[in-house]
């Protein structure tokens, strides 16, 4: 449900957020546990990749299971058909 980004655009998306925080003096309202990293490992066939999932607009209930500090479940990536 979140918006998916390549680690590029995630980086300049943060950029971008930051410069405008720091010229309006604003402060951060969103912490950063909407976010979730997707990472392919580095010994799968097509190589590394990292993707970013940002659920702070959108996102569902089971995006905060995960977030305690003795979580019951854990964030897993499946595909289906490809």
């Amino acid at each position: 449900r979140g918006e998916v980004y390549p680690s590029w655009r995630w980086c300049e998306k943060l950029d971008a957020i930051e410069r405008t925080q720091e010229i309006l003096n604003l402060r951060p309202n969103l912490p950063d546990f909407y976010n979730m990293a997707m990472e392919r490992p580095m010994k799968d066939p097509r190589g590394y990749g990292m993707l970013f999932v940002d659920a702070s607009r959108k996102s569902g209930l089971g995006s905060s299971f995960s977030h305690s500090c003795d979580p019951t479940c854990e964030v897993r990536v499946v595909a289906l058909n490809g």
